[in-house]
């Protein structure tokens, strides 16, 4: 069975990729003289990347917390999962959007109904990103 990861990057106005590496050089060496697929996706302008370390930074951790108190354990890759397929968007092959994906007005949306069921049904306050 193949494992597979996503990364988002950006690339620069002198076209130059930056992108945190950890996570890719962690697969890099857990899969040593392996073939692979590198699959790359430019999209246009939408989530900003404070709205994204916002996602990762504090919603997503604010989530696992609230399931790891429910007694279900998850990683942030797992919630981050978890919160897309419940409240997420699919592109037009079925496959879920990534958060870098979003159009500014999805990503509202999406960021809304999480924190309206991290009220409701975790029982956690989610800060507006302003108020941080």
């Amino acid at each position: 069975m193949s494992e597979k990861i996503s990364e988002s990057g950006l690339i620069n106005q002198q076209g130059q990729l930056k992108m945190p590496m950890d996570r890719l050089n962690q697969f890099f060496q857990k899969h040593k003289g392996k073939r692979i697929i590198m699959q790359i996706e430019a999209v246009e302008k939408g989530t900003s990347m404070a709205q994204i370390a916002y996602y990762f930074k504090y919603i997503v951790p604010a989530v696992q917390k609230g399931l790891r108190d429910m007694g279900e354990r998850k990683t942030v890759r797992q919630v981050d999962i978890w919160l897309r397929e419940r409240y997420g968007e699919q592109d037009e092959n079925g496959r879920l959007i990534e958060v870098v994906g979003m159009s500014r007005s999805s990503f509202a949306d999406f960021i809304d109904q999480i924190k309206q069921m991290g009220a409701e049904y975790l029982g956690i306050y989610i800060e507006d990103s302003k108020a941080i």
